[in-house]
């Protein structure tokens, strides 16, 4: 055989048949435009394509996704609610802030109202803390004027007349606000016959009986002898009034003694006589002065 005989290959063919190829396309030069491509030939007998010869036929997925947010496509329900939830975070934390800034805000204008006072306590004038305590005490010197003129009123001893239990000099709170006399009260009286009130103590109201005996030294209302721990001594004297027999005390009147018995001037003498109740100024309640002795009475 004939080493430089070319042989050519047969190719099947549909009907059987075999074909020839053309000796000018199989030797193709390799820089012309068809080296590298695959034939139809090629796909008819069954080979696959290699990757290079697809990548330009066919776009990827990814690139036709990134295609169509390019081309302004609408974006899925769950795009939506991604951006939902977003905005509504972007809106909770706008709304802190402002929270924020307004608490801020108001401290601030606490603060500054705080430091705008300071300046104004500093800023007062010494004649106007002066007149202000000026006013609050003649304000308190009107009510303590009206509460003893009309409820209580401050009386001063004089004489001895009411030793042990009460001095030349003493100073007693009294008030005839509501009183009705009573047996043992200190009280405050007006006498026809004196330009000074005077101070005793009633011994009995109106309806009682009234005894001096000077020689017991004692004193009976209504039969009874009185226990008077408080006199300086026994009473040794009646006077004119009460001549050792039972005196009844009129209606509307008091009989009054003196706890100095023995130089007291008091209803046993027709110079003070029984008290009418309407002059009563008031009862004693407590001794002011002297302050070693403050107390109630």
């Amino acid at each position: 055989m004939d080493e430089n005989k070319y042989i050519e290959p047969e190719f099947a063919r549909e009907d059987g048949g075999a074909v020839l190829p053309d000796p000018a396309g199989d030797t193709a030069p390799s820089g012309s435009e068809d080296a590298g491509r695959t034939t139809p030939e090629t796909y008819a007998a069954g080979e696959t394509p290699a990757p290079d010869d697809t990548a330009d036929e066919a776009p990827s997925e990814t690139d036709a996704t990134v295609e169509a947010a390019s081309a302004g496509a609408t974006p899925s329900p769950e795009d939506d609610a991604s951006e939902t939830e977003l905005q509504a975070a972007d809106e909770a934390v706008s709304s802190e802030a402002e929270d924020e800034a307004e608490a801020s805000a108001s401290d601030g204008a606490e603060d500054g109202a705080e430091a705008a006072g300071k300046p104004q306590k500093k800023s007062r004038r010494p004649g106007q803390t002066l007149f202000e305590w000026a006013q609050a005490l003649a304000v308190s010197i009107s009510i303590i004027v009206v509460l003893f003129t009309f409820f209580a009123r401050i009386i001063g001893v004089d004489g001895d007349s009411m030793n042990p239990t009460l001095t030349n000099g003493d100073r007693v709170i009294i008030s005839g606000l509501f009183y009705t006399p009573k047996h043992g009260d200190i009280v405050v009286l007006h006498a026809e016959n004196f330009s000074d009130p005077l101070i005793k103590r009633v011994i009995a109201v109106e309806g009682e009986t009234v005894r001096v005996e000077p020689d017991e030294g004692k004193v009976y209302v209504n039969g009874v002898p009185l226990d008077e721990d408080y006199t300086a001594e026994p009473t040794l004297k009646s006077y004119d009034m009460t001549p050792s027999v039972d005196v009844i005390v009129p209606d509307g009147c008091v009989f009054v003694m003196g706890d100095n018995r023995n130089h007291s001037s008091d209803s046993r003498s027709s110079i003070v006589g029984m008290v009418d109740e309407r002059q009563i100024i008031g009862k004693a309640y407590w001794r002011l002065l002297p302050v070693e002795h403050f107390g109630g009475l």
